[in-house]
Protein backbone atom coordinates (compact mmCIF):
# COMPACT_ATOMS: atom_id res chain seq x y z
CA UNK A 1 0.00 0.00 0.00
CA UNK A 2 3.07 2.26 0.27
CA UNK A 3 3.90 2.45 -3.30
CA UNK A 4 0.12 3.35 -4.03
CA UNK A 5 1.06 7.54 -3.62
CA UNK A 6 3.64 6.59 -6.22
CA UNK A 7 0.53 5.61 -9.11
CA UNK A 8 -1.42 9.01 -8.41
CA UNK A 9 -0.40 10.32 -12.65
CA UNK A 10 -2.17 12.69 -14.65
CA UNK A 11 -3.28 9.92 -16.89
CA UNK A 12 -4.50 5.81 -16.22
CA UNK A 13 -2.34 5.22 -19.25
CA UNK A 14 0.53 5.64 -17.08
CA UNK A 15 -0.69 3.46 -14.75
CA UNK A 16 -1.60 0.63 -17.06
CA UNK A 17 2.30 0.59 -18.91
CA UNK A 18 3.53 0.54 -15.54
CA UNK A 19 1.55 -2.85 -14.56
CA UNK A 20 2.22 -4.18 -18.16
CA UNK A 21 5.68 -3.67 -17.70
CA UNK A 22 5.64 -5.23 -14.11
CA UNK A 23 3.93 -8.26 -15.29
CA UNK A 24 6.26 -8.71 -18.21
CA UNK A 25 9.23 -8.07 -16.23
CA UNK A 26 7.60 -10.95 -13.57
CA UNK A 27 7.31 -13.16 -16.65
CA UNK A 28 10.28 -13.06 -18.41
CA UNK A 29 12.13 -13.70 -14.93
CA UNK A 30 9.87 -16.72 -14.15
CA UNK A 31 10.22 -18.18 -17.18
CA UNK A 32 14.76 -17.50 -16.82
CA UNK A 33 13.98 -19.07 -13.42
CA UNK A 34 12.13 -21.81 -15.09
CA UNK A 35 14.68 -22.30 -17.18
CA UNK A 36 17.50 -22.61 -14.86
CA UNK A 37 15.48 -24.97 -12.66
CA UNK A 38 14.52 -27.97 -15.07
CA UNK A 39 18.62 -27.38 -16.54
CA UNK A 40 19.80 -28.39 -12.74
CA UNK A 41 16.91 -30.50 -11.71
CA UNK A 42 18.01 -33.70 -11.59
CA UNK A 43 15.91 -35.73 -14.52
CA UNK A 44 12.45 -36.90 -13.64
CA UNK A 45 9.74 -37.79 -15.49
CA UNK A 46 7.57 -34.63 -14.75
CA UNK A 47 10.53 -32.81 -16.17
CA UNK A 48 10.87 -34.36 -18.85
CA UNK A 49 7.53 -33.97 -20.10
CA UNK A 50 6.88 -30.75 -22.13
CA UNK A 51 3.26 -30.89 -21.39
CA UNK A 52 3.56 -30.84 -17.74
CA UNK A 53 5.93 -28.18 -18.16
CA UNK A 54 3.65 -25.65 -20.41
CA UNK A 55 0.89 -27.15 -17.72
CA UNK A 56 2.83 -25.41 -14.58
CA UNK A 57 3.95 -22.26 -17.05
CA UNK A 58 0.21 -21.71 -17.47
CA UNK A 59 -0.59 -22.43 -13.92
CA UNK A 60 2.23 -19.62 -12.98
CA UNK A 61 1.17 -17.56 -15.57
CA UNK A 62 -2.73 -17.31 -14.55
CA UNK A 63 -1.29 -17.44 -10.88
CA UNK A 64 0.90 -13.96 -11.97
CA UNK A 65 -2.19 -12.53 -13.97
CA UNK A 66 -4.74 -13.20 -10.82
CA UNK A 67 -2.28 -11.31 -8.59
CA UNK A 68 -1.96 -8.54 -10.75
CA UNK A 69 -5.45 -8.13 -10.87
CA UNK A 70 -5.60 -8.26 -7.19
CA UNK A 71 -3.09 -5.43 -7.34
CA UNK A 72 -5.83 -3.25 -9.89
CA UNK A 73 -8.40 -4.11 -7.43
CA UNK A 74 -6.54 -2.91 -4.41
CA UNK A 75 -6.15 0.02 -5.93
CA UNK A 76 -9.36 0.92 -7.41
CA UNK A 77 -10.69 0.03 -4.35
CA UNK A 78 -7.88 2.90 -2.80
CA UNK A 79 -8.88 5.35 -5.38
CA UNK A 80 -12.81 5.12 -5.08
CA UNK A 81 -11.94 6.04 -1.21
CA UNK A 82 -10.09 8.82 -2.38
CA UNK A 83 -12.82 10.02 -4.32
CA UNK A 84 -15.20 9.22 -1.70
CA UNK A 85 -13.67 11.28 0.99
CA UNK A 86 -13.41 14.05 -1.24
CA UNK A 87 -16.96 14.21 -2.72
CA UNK A 88 -18.64 13.67 0.87
CA UNK A 89 -17.94 17.41 2.92
CA UNK A 90 -18.75 18.59 -0.79
CA UNK A 91 -22.24 17.22 -0.68
CA UNK A 92 -22.87 18.64 2.98
CA UNK A 93 -21.36 21.97 1.53
CA UNK A 94 -23.67 21.56 -1.02
CA UNK A 95 -27.01 20.63 1.15
CA UNK A 96 -25.82 23.24 4.12
CA UNK A 97 -26.24 25.82 0.81
CA UNK A 98 -29.60 24.80 -0.62
CA UNK A 99 -31.04 24.73 3.20
CA UNK A 100 -29.70 28.71 3.68
CA UNK A 101 -31.44 29.47 0.34
CA UNK A 102 -34.73 27.06 1.38
CA UNK A 103 -34.73 29.41 4.35
CA UNK A 104 -34.18 33.03 2.30
CA UNK A 105 -36.75 32.09 0.30
CA UNK A 106 -39.20 31.14 3.60
CA UNK A 107 -38.21 34.72 4.71
CA UNK A 108 -39.00 36.30 1.35
CA UNK A 109 -42.17 34.37 1.46
CA UNK A 110 -43.25 35.19 5.21
CA UNK A 111 -42.10 38.86 4.29
CA UNK A 112 -44.57 39.26 1.10
CA UNK A 113 -47.17 36.88 3.37
CA UNK A 114 -46.53 39.67 6.38
CA UNK A 115 -46.92 42.68 3.80
CA UNK A 116 -50.00 41.48 1.92
CA UNK A 117 -52.39 40.63 5.58
CA UNK A 118 -51.43 44.19 7.56
CA UNK A 119 -53.20 47.34 6.72
CA UNK A 120 -50.97 50.04 5.58
CA UNK A 121 -50.83 52.83 8.52
CA UNK A 122 -47.85 54.64 6.99
CA UNK A 123 -45.57 54.19 4.58
CA UNK A 124 -42.07 53.71 7.07
CA UNK A 125 -42.30 50.35 8.08
CA UNK A 126 -44.01 49.07 4.15
CA UNK A 127 -40.64 50.67 3.35
CA UNK A 128 -38.50 48.63 5.70
CA UNK A 129 -40.21 45.44 4.84
CA UNK A 130 -39.39 45.98 1.26
CA UNK A 131 -35.60 46.91 1.96
CA UNK A 132 -35.61 43.91 3.70
CA UNK A 133 -37.12 41.75 1.19
CA UNK A 134 -34.97 43.48 -1.54
CA UNK A 135 -32.07 42.76 0.35
CA UNK A 136 -32.48 39.34 0.77
CA UNK A 137 -33.20 38.53 -2.90
CA UNK A 138 -30.82 40.79 -4.10
CA UNK A 139 -27.23 40.04 -1.94
CA UNK A 140 -28.59 36.65 0.03
CA UNK A 141 -29.59 34.46 -2.74
CA UNK A 142 -26.83 35.58 -4.87
CA UNK A 143 -24.28 35.22 -3.32
CA UNK A 144 -25.03 31.54 -1.93
CA UNK A 145 -25.94 30.72 -5.86
CA UNK A 146 -22.41 32.13 -6.43
CA UNK A 147 -21.40 30.23 -3.73
CA UNK A 148 -23.04 26.77 -4.56
CA UNK A 149 -21.75 26.80 -8.39
CA UNK A 150 -18.51 26.17 -8.20
CA UNK A 151 -19.56 23.13 -5.92
CA UNK A 152 -21.80 21.69 -7.46
CA UNK A 153 -19.69 21.51 -10.36
CA UNK A 154 -17.13 19.54 -8.81
CA UNK A 155 -19.91 17.65 -6.84
CA UNK A 156 -20.91 16.34 -10.16
CA UNK A 157 -17.38 15.89 -11.77
CA UNK A 158 -16.31 13.80 -8.38
CA UNK A 159 -19.63 11.82 -8.98
CA UNK A 160 -19.11 11.19 -12.58
CA UNK A 161 -15.65 10.01 -11.44
CA UNK A 162 -16.91 7.84 -8.84
CA UNK A 163 -18.96 5.80 -11.42
CA UNK A 164 -15.98 5.63 -13.47
CA UNK A 165 -13.94 4.38 -11.30
CA UNK A 166 -16.24 1.50 -9.54
CA UNK A 167 -17.29 0.47 -13.55
CA UNK A 168 -13.46 -0.32 -13.36
CA UNK A 169 -13.63 -1.92 -10.31
CA UNK A 170 -16.51 -3.99 -11.06
CA UNK A 171 -14.60 -5.25 -14.50
CA UNK A 172 -11.65 -5.90 -12.74
CA UNK A 173 -13.74 -8.18 -10.43
CA UNK A 174 -15.26 -9.49 -13.02
CA UNK A 175 -12.22 -10.61 -14.90
CA UNK A 176 -10.66 -12.25 -11.92
CA UNK A 177 -13.87 -13.99 -11.06
CA UNK A 178 -13.78 -15.63 -14.98
CA UNK A 179 -9.61 -16.05 -14.51
CA UNK A 180 -10.27 -18.16 -11.27
CA UNK A 181 -13.24 -20.21 -12.60
CA UNK A 182 -10.89 -20.65 -15.88
CA UNK A 183 -9.52 -24.44 -16.13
Amino acid sequence: MALLPLFKLKGETKMKRSIIVSVLCLLTLCATAGLAQTRTAVSTPEADNPTIAFKQLMAELKRLRLEVLQQGIEFQQWKIKQIESELQPMQREQDHLTQQETAIRQQIAEIDQHAASSTPTGTAPGSEIETIKTELAEKGLPAIHSKREPITERVSELTRQLNQEEARLYDLLNKAKKLRTED
